[in-house]
């Protein structure tokens, strides 16, 4: 999935029939997701085959879908004026161009600087997300995305439960 667009969101949005969807998706949560899908029409199969295309929802695990949460971040940033800083100067080195990670520094202060910035504009304190949905985020970022999960989790700006199947942002110290 390429960049997601502001403009994008709001027309998939704007449709009622789209919007209610989403909402339901948004409601259930990915485990209960799978009832909306099953009994679907021929709209709500047009509707949910939108809201794919436009990135708000991702496939999840074993055939379901979950909500993209990051797309209304991905949405805001592609509003930002051509030019402007996009990364602090201290990380801004490690991105290329398409925003993608081209090196994850090897350790210390510097991946934690890469990782905070990465987890604190992708992922919102107070929501829950599942491995499906962590993954697609680091996706976006870095082939290599188990790694900056677990690097994410070791550093303590993701929290992962007992048995590793969600995981929550951290309040982090922000620059």
């Amino acid at each position: 999935m390429g960049n997601i667009s502001a403009a994008a969101v709001l027309s998939a949005l704007s449709d009622q029939k789209r919007l209610r969807l989403f909402a339901d998706f948004v409601i259930a949560g990915e485990g209960s997701a799978e009832a909306i899908t099953t009994t679907a029409d021929r709209d709500t199969s047009k509707a949910l085959a939108r809201l794919l295309t436009v990135g708000l929802l991702i496939d999840g695990a074993e055939g379901s879908y979950a909500v993209n949460v990051s797309a209304f971040g991905a949405a805001l940033a592609s509003l930002r004026p051509a030019g402007s800083a996009r990364y602090p100067e201290e990380i801004a080195r490690y991105f290329d161009e398409r925003g993608r990670i081209q090196q994850v520094p090897s350790g210390g202060e510097p991946r934690r600087a890469l990782l905070t910035f990465v987890v604190a504009e992708e992922f919102a304190v107070d929501l829950e997300y599942s491995e499906a949905q962590v993954n697609h985020v680091f996706r976006k970022f870095h082939d290599d995305y188990s790694m900056l999960r677990r690097y994410s989790v070791d550093l303590k700006l993701l929290h992962r439960c007992n048995d590793g199947s969600r995981y929550r942002r951290a309040n982090l110290d922000l620059y």
